[in-house]
């Protein structure tokens, strides 16, 4: 795929899939490991997220399809013992 530009349609298609599955495997995620899992979140972007990938496009070129991505999904938050959470809105807070 490096020679290939990403699809926001693939982007979104594969967070709708994720989804699917996420939610199928966390039924079944406390009788299996014995404890509740974490509250884990892919937002979609909104009109705001868009806004703010315009302002990062604006403060800094980035590549093409970090923005495809950022267009696509807004943020993502991925609790666990080194807590993950990546979006627009904290990469231009990182930059301010």
């Amino acid at each position: 795929m490096a020679d290939q530009r990403l699809e926001s349609d693939w982007v979104r298609s594969w967070c709708e899939q994720a989804d699917v599955t996420l939610t199928e495997m966390m039924e079944s995620f406390q009788a299996r490991h014995g404890f509740p899992p974490g509250t884990n979140l892919v937002a979609l972007a909104t009109d705001e997220s868009h806004q703010a990938t315009d302002a990062l496009v604006e403060l800094t070129p980035i590549p093409s399809d970090l923005t495809t991505m950022y267009r696509v999904i807004d943020e993502v938050f991925l609790p666990g013992p080194s807590p993950v959470k990546v979006g627009t809105r904290l990469l231009i807070t990182r930059r301010a």
